[in-house]
């Protein structure tokens, strides 16, 4: 019907009705994969498989897949060529899953029998395409498999660090030991650089159907390699957020020059607010703002007021409202999330700052990563607040719908995050892997020595004049703490710690001796294995960093056990004078045996 609104608009209205599916069971959801007009409808196939894993498996689609498509030779009924397009449709199903989701077929235990089972019936019905396919990708999966399966595949920091340690001659030798933290390096831009770099490089791989409620909250079960991209941008926060508490709390120095130290990491994460890096933002801020850092009254007392008034407007974006959520954040999100450009100015880029090659890049594009903890909590929300089945036992796809909703997000801040052109720097690799980092019952002894807690301090203390939006964070979903260290938690007489003579830091070279170096032995090479469980009261974990969580109605620390082993030793990479501070070499007998395979 043409709408009667004006003359020259030339404007045509239709009404379309749309076909949209609340419920039911297994068969027809994948029976409704092919609408009524017998064509592959894109919108239900969209929802389907980005959320089919929370009430079955690519086992079972495939099959009543396959049955179908057969079902229509062995009982005709109607037109043949109704049937032809409806094979057809079928069969563009299937080629689009495996275009989309191959990850779905990655079966090693089962020697990838749903691949097998898709192209004997590809062969069998003369579906060449579909059979050329199958056969490629399960080529794929097995090399895939033979390099160390798709979890050796994600960007690491330490992959990286020890592989190329092992390129060069003298592989057997110790790493370099870095600093704790170099304040006189104006290094700013290019640390949060490096540090988009790493979580941008992360985000980008993660499979958003990982992150479903029921699934990375392993409601289900299903160990953590069945979220093992959500796992590793957790795994990325903590480490980021452990090195800026303990560049913090563990140097022998005097309050003036820890100041400094929380100075510069503001500075870092204005930049990180400039790169539009929204996961090492709060992992930074979350940091200054845990309970080890944020009690330091005196140190907090000597830092700058233009660096206490950037922290204020840095850490109101996380503020929590009144409705518990993260509104500010979302706004800002949704504003210049997808603009490949950022709208605010970086002053220090320029005066302060030497220019990398990446600050050319970033001038002409940039993209966005987002704090997954957002869209975690949004999809734990939605799978706690609705049940997974009607009253009639069956499926709720409604609910399986709004999940896509924020799902679909994910992906569109995927595609923004693509926009970065950053380079990688080696050097920052070496330098941040090697930075002390400890975690948060550690830092919290540390800070205790530095300032004794008053006789009637409550348990939450805050600095003096010190009043920050508190933000929200995530407690450590993997603990980083192994029982068979041997290490005690008490941090401090047996430290080693570095300084320099200026700054009124005490320095002793024993962070690689066993008798020396932090409690963070195992547990700072360990991968941070199995969930704990999540519950409703409690703080929704994710990107990792100070174990201290706070959401809403509580906090937890949520801890588990676990360590990888390590066969290579880091060869001394050249850092001696490097971008981000200087290094020492120590190539003692203790020092190497502690890179050895443990």
């Amino acid at each position: 019907m043409v709408a009667d609104v004006g003359q020259n608009d030339h404007l045509q209205w239709e009404t379309i009705r749309e076909r949209i599916i609340r419920s039911g069971t297994v068969e027809r959801l994948v029976e409704s994969l092919v609408g009524s007009d017998n064509m592959m409808d894109s919108r239900h196939f969209n929802v389907f498989f980005a959320t089919y894993r929370a009430f079955t498996n690519a086992g079972v689609v495939l099959k009543l897949l396959i049955d179908r498509y057969e079902c229509l030779w062995r009982e005709p009924c109607g037109p043949e060529t109704t049937h032809i397009v409806i094979q057809n449709s079928i069969r563009s199903v299937l080629l689009c899953w495996m275009d989309m989701y191959p990850e779905d077929f990655y079966e090693p235990l089962t020697d990838f029998a749903s691949l097998c089972h898709l192209i004997d019936f590809a062969r069998t019905n003369k579906l060449v395409d579909l059979r050329l396919k199958a056969k490629r990708l399960k080529e794929a999966h097995k090399r895939l498999m033979a390099e160390g399966g798709p979890i050796a595949q994600l960007p690491s920091m330490h992959h990286y660090i020890f592989a190329r340690g092992c390129e060069h001659p003298g592989a057997d030798l110790c790493p370099q030991n870095p600093k704790v933290f170099d304040i006189g390096k104006e290094n700013c831009v290019q640390i949060a650089e490096q540090l988009t770099f790493w979580d941008a490089a992360l985000f980008k791989e993660l499979l958003p159907q990982h992150c479903q409620g029921c699934v990375w909250s392993q409601r289900h079960k299903k160990g953590h390699e069945a979220v093992y991209t959500v796992k590793a941008t957790i795994d990325q926060f903590n480490a980021v957020a452990e090195r800026v508490m303990t560049s913090i709390v563990l140097p022998e120095c005097k309050a003036d020059f820890r100041a400094k130290i929380i100075s510069k990491w503001i500075d870092i994460a204005r930049e990180l607010r400039a790169l539009k890096n929204f996961s090492s933002l709060k992992a930074v801020l979350s940091s200054l703002q845990s309970e080890p850092v944020y009690r330091l009254k005196s140190v907090w007392s000597h830092v700058s007021s233009r660096s206490m008034t950037q922290f204020k407007e840095l850490a109101s974006i996380f503020s929590i409202a009144d409705d518990g959520e993260e509104q500010r954040v979302r706004r800002i999100l949704e504003e210049e999330g997808t603009a490949k450009s950022s709208p605010l100015r970086r002053p220090q880029l320029i005066q302060n700052c030497r220019r990398s090659k990446s600050d050319v890049n970033l001038a002409e594009s940039q993209g966005t990563v987002p704090y997954l903890g957002n869209f975690l909590t949004d999809l734990t929300m939605i799978d706690q607040a609705q049940p997974d089945c009607t009253d009639d036992g069956l499926i709720n796809f409604e609910k399986r719908r709004k999940e896509f909703e924020v799902i679909a997000k994910i992906r569109l801040f995927q595609s923004a995050a693509r926009a970065y052109t950053i380079p990688m720097d080696p050097a920052f690799c070496s330098w941040f892997y090697y930075l002390p980092s400890l975690d948060e019952k550690q830092c919290f002894a540390r800070s205790l020595e530095i300032e004794k807690a008053p006789d009637m301090t409550p348990k939450t203390s805050k600095s003096a004049g010190l009043t920050v939006h508190k933000i929200s964070t995530w407690s450590k979903l993997f603990s980083s703490s192994n029982a068979d260290d041997g290490v005690s938690n008490e941090v401090g007489g047996a430290l080693g710690v570095q300084s320099s003579n200026d700054s009124g830091i005490a320095t002793e070279d024993s962070w690689i001796s066993d008798r020396g170096r932090p409690p963070m032995s195992r547990a700072f090479y360990s991968t941070l294995s199995p969930y704990s469980a999540v519950h409703m009261s409690n703080s929704y974990t994710a990107p990792s960093t100070p174990s201290l969580t706070m959401w809403k109605t509580g906090r937890t620390n949520l801890n588990d056990s676990g360590e990888r082993k390590w066969k290579y030793i880091l060869n001394p990479l050249d850092v001696e004078h490097n971008f981000y501070g200087s290094t020492k070499s120590c190539c003692n007998e203790e020092c190497k045996s502690l890179f050895h395979s443990l």
